[in-house]
């Protein structure tokens, strides 16, 4: 009854520590629990090797294969699974305002807000979906745009939102813009937040805001600002 009084209060100790050592990473409930199996896994063939029950080889790779599954665990990019055409749409419903510039991409949203010039980013896809990216690692970010999960015009999002607001984070990165068709109608529309019927006064007016706002020469983001030039394109 004692062992199992101690071992229920070192897994329980184990638990506890893991949750405030891991507890600002973006983890799923499955990967937490895979970390803390392979560090049970672990203290366990540290003891039966310390008391002679296994040999003491056995405990280097005992020791050695869980902490290269948890480091794989602990420093792989979540998935973001490219969703249909149809999934996407429903996912902007919630986050998209019409009212704001908007540009949209299969797993990510970013919008601007030329009253308070901010620049608000979501994930709309995957494991991270309606997680804003101010809520993620920007390192985890990175890691992300360097796997080859990232569609290209989701990773050229993610690269403009990382210009407004690390841009010291992609000095040396070696990351660098795919090229991408203009916007359809439809997304210049978002782009400049215009209604399909909008005058060609509206759409001029909203183009000079959001080019005031995205200027390279005034710390904005030179993508971003071809993008609104090509939606103001597409509409006039």
């Amino acid at each position: 009854m004692f062992r199992f009084a101690v071992i229920a209060t070192v897994l329980l100790v184990l638990f506890f520590a893991l949750r405030l050592l891991l507890g600002h990473r973006q983890m799923s409930i499955s990967s937490f629990f895979r970390v803390y199996f392979l560090s049970a896994l672990t203290l366990l063939t540290v003891f039966l090797a310390s008391t002679g029950r296994i040999p003491g080889w056995f405990m280097l790779g005992g020791i050695l294969l869980p902490t290269l599954l948890i480091l794989q665990i602990l420093f792989r990019p979540p998935a973001l699974s490219r969703p249909s055409s149809a999934g996407v749409q429903a996912d902007w419903g919630d986050l998209h305002n019409e009212e704001m510039p908007t540009f949209c991409a299969p797993q990510v949203l970013l919008q601007l807000s030329p009253a308070d010039q901010t620049i608000t980013g979501y994930i709309t896809a995957g494991s991270w979906q309606q997680q804003p990216l101010t809520e993620i690692a920007p390192e985890t970010l990175l890691a992300w745009l360097r796997s080859d999960q990232a569609d290209p015009e989701s990773r050229n999002l993610i690269l403009a939102w990382f210009e407004l607001t690390h841009p010291e984070m992609l000095v040396g990165a070696g990351l660098s813009y795919h090229s991408q068709p203009a916007p359809t109608a439809r997304e210049a529309r978002q782009i400049l937040a215009v209604s399909a019927g909008a005058s060609d006064h509206e759409i001029s007016h909203q183009h000079k805001r959001l080019v005031q706002q995205l200027h390279p020469d005034k710390g904005g983001c030179a993508w971003l600002f071809d993008r609104v030039n090509q939606a103001r394109d597409r509409l006039l």
